[in-house]
């Protein structure tokens, strides 16, 4: 069987009732994709070779689909209700990082609304293939977003071997990790 897609709304209360009646614990990859305030489409998120009009912010893997979905979901409402409250952020072990990263300006200016996961895997109707690699399948999404736009997601950790890690970024990723963007060159802008 193939791979299935589900895009549902952080906002939403029951979209982990959703998540889990399709996917389970089955593995798989998502993406944290933002809308139109009117959220009548994506909105276009400006990259440094181009404009993703996906709007994109973050691709993720899991070997357990449910359990990392709840963790992301747990971290983005943390980061909208410290915005909310001015006061405690929920933390606790399996709290996605999103939400931290959020914290910089992000929950000021987007509504929670806006925000949807894109769920991609194998349905627990069906067995996962014995070849199948999540990690593989993330690593290609987001090597995919990389040769396109010239570097990651605005949420995923660095840039491609070779580009410049902006301040306060992790070390520069090697191939095989997550955030490797493969061997994107910038176009020659002398």
């Amino acid at each position: 069987m193939a791979l299935l897609k589900l895009e549902v709304p952080v906002s939403d209360e029951m979209t982990w009732n959703d998540v889990n009646e399709m996917f389970g614990r089955n593995p798989g990859i998502y993406r944290v994709k933002l809308k139109t305030a009117q959220l009548d489409g994506y909105q276009a998120v400006d990259r440094l070779l181009g404009r993703d009009s996906g709007g994109v912010l973050y691709i993720g893997m899991s070997e357990a689909i449910i359990g990392r979905f709840g963790g992301l979901r747990t971290g983005i409402y943390g980061a909208y209700r410290f915005q909310a409250d001015s006061g405690h952020v929920y933390s606790r072990p399996g709290v996605h990082k999103v939400g931290i990263k959020m914290l910089r300006g992000f929950t000021a200016a987007v509504r929670i609304e806006r925000l949807f996961i894109e769920v991609e895997g194998f349905p627990l109707s069906s067995s996962v293939p014995q070849d199948y690699d999540v990690r593989h399948h993330e690593l290609e999404a987001i090597g995919d977003y990389c040769r396109r736009f010239g570097e990651p997601p605005p949420f995923n950790d660095s840039w491609g071997a070779g580009l410049p890690a902006p301040i306060g970024m992790r070390n520069q990723p090697t191939k095989g990790s997550s955030t490797y963007c493969g061997d994107t060159h910038l176009p020659d802008a002398r």
